[in-house]
């Protein structure tokens, strides 16, 4: 194709004339479409490295986006402050990777899919990781794997974790 569409637009295209000539006017395509099928392409997530997450284990997130007004709760007799909205925290979070100068399109999502790969690379289980983000089927889990920076050299074997003679003198 000449235009830059997704594919689905294409194949929802090609789908629409077979519909339209098969259905609608109940014949066949005038010549032969020698139609190439679009495919989707396959997804990665983006991630955070461990030297992008550097975050004070003693913040109080709680405060991290507090509203800038307060509303009073008539039921309670209470003065309260809410939380900002999705969209304010999701500009929030993409102006500080800019100001951070990460040059990754990342945004709120991105500390799942970071959390989800750093858990993998660590050595977690995929079965482990898959319960934590709540995946009903593992294959949805499965594509952290693919941006693990892990290869089979990172693979420890069980003796590494045995003290050698040579380690203790």
């Amino acid at each position: 194709m000449k235009e830059n569409v997704s594919a689905s637009t294409q194949n929802q295209a090609f789908n629409s004339l077979l519909f339209l000539y098969r259905t609608v006017l109940q014949q066949e395509l005038p010549e032969e479409i020698n139609a190439i099928r679009a495919k989707k392409r396959k997804y990665i997530p983006v991630i955070f490295s461990r030297e992008e997450i550097k975050l004070d284990k003693q913040f109080n997130w709680q405060y991290l986006f507090p509203s800038t007004t307060v509303c009073f709760d008539k039921e309670n007799s209470v003065v309260r402050r809410h939380h900002l909205s999705v969209s304010v925290i999701q500009k929030a979070v993409k102006i500080a990777v800019r100001k951070l100068g990460i040059m990754k399109h990342a945004g709120c999502h991105t500390f799942r899919h970071s959390f989800a790969t750093h858990l993998l690379e660590d050595g977690y289980d995929i079965r482990t990781v898959q319960e934590l983000l709540g995946h009903k089927d593992v294959r949805t889990t499965m594509i952290y794997t693919h941006v693990m920076q892990k290869g089979a050299l990172g693979i420890k074997s069980p003796l590494d974790r045995f003290d050698t003679d040579d380690e203790k003198n």
